[in-house]
C-alpha cells in the first residue's frame, strides 16, 4: 500500500491499498464536517490541469462536470459536435455476442424504466409504463402516462391516440 498525505498528524489525501481479495484507492479528508470526494485531473502537454471525472461522497460520478447530481451524470459542451456514450460488443464472430443497455426498476410495483428525451421545445419518454398493465409507450411528457402518443399493450396490440388499443391497429 502507498499513502500520499499533506502531513502525519491529518492524514489528508490519497490512500491506494492491497487487501484480501480486494484494492482500494481512498480519499481522505479529516476536516470538521467535510465529506471527501475523488477528482481525477489530467495535466495536458502545455501543462494546464483540467478535472475530467469527479466521484463524490454520496457516490455520484461526474464525467465533465464538477458536481454530478444524478449517480452518472457526462456533461461537454461540444458546439457544432455530437456527444456521444459507445457500448459495443467488438466481438464479430458469434451471433450470441450482444451489447445491450438495461434500464430496469425493483418490479412492477416500482416506477417505470424509461429513457426521456429533451432537446429544449418538446420532450418525449419511452419505456415501459408499469400503473398501467405493463404496456410500452411513446409520451410526449417527462413521464409516461401524460400525453401518450403511442401504445403497445401486453398481447401486441398497437394503439396510436389511444392507450387502450382494442384491435392490433387502433387509430382515433
Amino acid at each position: 500500500s502507498a499513502a500520499f498525505r499533506d502531513s502525519a498528524t491529518n492524514g489528508n489525501g490519497l490512500i491506494i491499498r492491497n487487501g484480501t481479495g480486494r484494492s482500494d484507492i481512498l480519499a481522505s479528508y479529516f476536516g470538521t464536517a467535510v465529506a471527501s470526494d475523488l477528482t481525477f485531473t489530467p495535466t495536458t502537454a502545455a501543462g494546464v490541469q483540467n478535472e475530467a471525472m469527479r466521484i463524490t461522497s454520496a457516490g455520484n460520478v461526474g464525467i465533465g462536470t464538477t458536481g454530478p447530481g444524478v449517480l452518472l451524470d457526462v456533461q461537454k459542451s461540444n458546439a457544432g459536435g455530437t456527444n456521444s456514450i459507445n457500448l459495443k460488443n467488438s466481438d464479430n464472430t458469434n451471433g450470441a455476442s450482444h451489447a445491450q443497455l438495461q434500464i430496469q426498476t425493483g418490479g412492477t410495483s416500482g416506477g417505470d424504466p424509461s429513457i426521456y428525451l429533451y432537446g429544449g421545445g418538446d420532450e418525449y419518454s419511452i419505456g415501459i409504463d408499469n400503473s398501467d398493465s405493463d404496456k410500452f409507450k411513446i409520451s410526449e411528457y417527462s413521464g409516461l402516462g401524460t400525453n401518450d402518443r403511442l401504445v403497445i399493450d401486453t398481447t401486441g396490440n398497437v394503439g396510436i391516440g389511444t392507450t387502450s388499443p382494442g384491435t392490433k391497429f387502433d387509430v382515433i
